[in-house]
């Protein structure tokens, strides 16, 4: 019952990473591990910057000496002055151009990240989703859903290209970086995690995005008979049919994000900073097997 519980509660991460990889630019508790030796893997940072020609001027602004696109000065203008944080001039120049950059522009629509900002501003949306997904996913899904829908369609970065912005971010912010400052932090997590975010973000087998149908299909789950793990929502995810989560957008999910794990150290050590550890990761592919069958997990991607 042990293994299964803690098979149950793995799941429900992995569910909800489907939603919150979108909003992995939301600034999480600095991690006890140290982020700026990470190398250089798969990535996409979702930057915070702040410049607003209209309005009065702000303490925290980035800087404005590059010419941005009219989409760029629009989510300049639209993060409040606070965002930044103490992110240092050095860090801010460094988010600035690469959000400026050709590569950036070609395959992260800017306006894909307004929508996201509410989430980055107000950390407790995401908070109280957390601590209560049956009640408060609808402020949580419009803002998501509005992002994916604009961050889809463009290609996905190149491998170099992202490398070269973790690179950039590691070294234009490695003061912020060693501070562990936790909006610095998040960004270069989110950057290290592009591939499962562009993938599993976008994974879509009908009208419904499949990050939302899998937790729109666990908050709508009958309560559980019996305490399992002690959370009602986990609970009811520990012993629905198999049907309702052996879906094909879990198994994409599931796939693409221990497919990506696998092979990427970095990510693993981002995990490993908040409890999802290897030990941890093991028995997930374990659970998973039980609960869905070996070939839930064999790799392959639905089409």
């Amino acid at each position: 019952m042990k293994v299964i519980m803690n098979v149950k509660i793995l799941l429900f991460i992995t569910i909800l990473f489907a939603a919150a990889s979108i909003g992995l630019a939301l600034p999480p508790k600095a991690h006890p591990s140290n982020t700026t030796d990470l190398p250089t893997p798969k990535a996409l940072p979702i930057p915070k910057a702040s410049s607003n020609t209209t309005a009065p001027p702000t303490p925290k602004s980035l800087p404005s000496s590059l010419n941005a696109s009219p989409d760029v000065e629009q989510l300049l203008a639209a993060v409040p002055p606070n965002a930044l944080g103490d992110l240092s001039k050095e860090c801010q120049s460094t988010l600035l151009k690469i959000i400026t950059s050709p590569e950036f522009l070609k395959c992260i629509p800017v306006q894909s990240l307004v929508p996201l900002l509410p989430l980055v501003t107000d950390p407790s949306l995401l908070t109280k989703f957390l601590a209560d997904p049956v009640h408060n996913y609808p402020p949580v899904e419009k803002p998501i859903l509005q992002s994916a829908t604009l961050f889809c369609p463009a290609p996905k970065c190149s491998d170099k290209g992202v490398a070269d912005a973790i690179a950039a971010i590691q070294d234009g912010c490695k003061d912020d970086l060693s501070k562990k400052n936790p909006l610095i932090v998040g960004i270069l997590d989110a950057a290290v995690f592009y591939s499962p975010i562009k993938d599993i973000g976008c994974f879509k087998f009908g009208k419904t995005f499949c990050w939302d149908e899998s937790i729109l299909t666990a908050i709508s789950l009958p309560p559980s008979p019996f305490v399992v793990t002690g959370d009602k929502f986990v609970d009811a995810i520990a012993v629905a049919d198999p049907t309702a989560i052996c879906t094909k957008c879990n198994k994409a999910i599931v796939n693409d994000f221990l497919n990506f794990i696998k092979k990427n150290d970095p990510a693993k050590q981002i995990l490993a900073s908040i409890g999802f550890d290897d030990k941890k990761l093991a028995l997930f592919q374990t659970g998973a097997a039980v609960k869905c069958g070996a070939q839930f997990e064999d790799g392959q991607i639905p089409k």
